[in-house]
Parts: C-alpha cells; structure tokens; sequence
C-alpha cells in the first residue's frame, strides 16, 4: 500500500465513525500538510560557479538573474503551482510558478542561495540560517575551469549538520554538479572530476 493509499484509508476511518469527530481536523490538517509538503533541492556553491544559470536552465526560463558579481543575495525557493504568485517573506523569496518541467516535480521545491563565498559576509551567514534546522537534499554546484572545489566550499560543506528531534547530528550527503565543463578539454574535465572525487 503506498502513501496516498494510506492516507486515503486514514481519511476514511476518521470520517466513517462519529466517535472520532475529535481527530477528524487533526486528519484533514495531516492530509493537507502532506499534499502541500516539498523537498528542498538546495544549490550551493561558491559565487558565479553558474548556480542561478543552472537553475535557470532546469526551468528553461530566464527567471534568476545571473552575472559575473554576486547577484543572489537571498533564498530563492521555487516550486510549482497552478496559480502564479511571488512574496517575499523573513528574508526569503516564495515563487510559485506554472512552469511545465516544475510540474513534473510537483513534490520538490527549488532553492538558489547566495555564494558562499562572495565578498559580501553576510551571503555566508543568510546560507547557514537558511539551512538551520532544515532537512534538505545538497546539490553542490563547482566550476569545472576553476579546476576544483575551493578550500572554502569543502570546510563549510564539511561543517554542515543538523540536529534531528533526538538530538542526534545528520550529516548531510551531496549531489555533486560540474559546471562549465564546456570552457575546458575534455581530458581536463576528466581530470577535475577525478580530483574532486
């Protein structure tokens, strides 16, 4: 039985015996919270390594604004709905947006944070807050012609934890992304893909 088939089984007991007209709200708020739940794909990285291009890619649509100097300067949380609507909310920007290939990740959310390691301190603490306390799923983007990750990336990704409800730390794993393979040989992509592993 999956998770809708159960929750669909929960519903109907709930509201089949009068008995239980006391978690009958409890249930709906339950149903609701799960339907309207979105995992976080988080993109982390290290400023102009090509976070809000890729992301931009993904969507194929021109929605984050990219340059060469720290632009993202906020979270950015992206997911889909049928009604288009944008705010901004305790330092963090909410889009929702019809777009076709969010659709078909209905359940994830898309999140664009600062770089890390932009000049700008600040973009560091606004990332370490975000992720406070957050389950998520990493995606650490690098620029291949960069070569590899910087000493900056790997010691804060390394000093990445949360505490779960038992108080015990998880520790993150990461999905790795290497961009920009395009500005070097492949023999050299190869090269910083091993290294980096």
């Amino acid at each position: 039985m999956n998770m809708n088939e159960k929750i669909k089984k929960l519903k109907e007991i709930a509201f089949k015996y009068e008995e239980l007209k006391e978690i009958q709200e409890k249930v709906q708020n339950f149903i609701k919270e799960y339907e309207d739940f979105k995992i976080p794909i988080v993109f982390i990285g290290e400023f102009s390594v090509g976070k809000s291009s890729l992301i931009n890619k993904i969507l194929d649509e021109d929605l984050l604004e990219v340059n060469t100097t720290p632009t993202t300067a906020k979270p950015y949380e992206i997911c889909y709905s049928e009604e288009e609507k944008r705010y901004n909310k305790d330092g963090i920007e909410f889009l929702f947006l019809k777009n076709k290939n969010l659709k078909n990740i209905k359940n994830l959310k898309i999140v664009d944070l600062p770089g890390i390691t932009s000049q700008y301190f600040d973009h560091t603490s606004i990332v370490e807050n975000y992720l406070a306390n957050k389950y998520v799923i990493p995606v650490v983007v690098m620029d291949a012609s960069k070569g590899a990750l910087s000493d900056e990336v790997i010691s804060f990704i390394r000093g990445l934890k949360l505490n779960n409800q038992n108080n015990q730390n998880f520790e993150y794993e990461y999905i790795l992304v290497v961009n920009k393979v395009d500005r070097i040989s492949e023999e050299e992509a190869n090269r910083v893909l091993e290294n980096t592993i």
